[in-house]
């Protein structure tokens, strides 16, 4: 699983966002469920990975977090990043 902790305020979320849509069919990709956690919103969430900024992006296999990723990224750096997070 990809999450990606991210506020609508935030100009890196913005960015990641949507360089994720862009690779939303790259074959690495397409192995991950993705999904948005609100930064402002999912409280409990973020209080429960401890986590006190937004664009944040973590890789979860088996209910464990295994990969964490902060700040801005390129479209490049986050495919070099999922893939090698597989």
């Amino acid at each position: 699983m990809l999450v990606h902790v991210h506020a609508t305020w935030c100009p890196v979320c913005v960015k990641q966002e949507k360089a994720f849509n862009e690779l939303s069919n790259h074959a690495d990709f397409k192995k991950f469920t993705a999904i948005n956690v609100n930064f402002d919103m999912d409280t409990d969430f973020r209080k429960a990975h401890n986590i006190n900024n937004q664009s944040i992006i973590m890789v979860f296999k088996g209910g464990k977090q295994v990969s964490t990723k902060v700040g801005a990224a390129s479209k490049g750096d986050l495919q070099k990043w999922i893939s090698g997070s597989i």
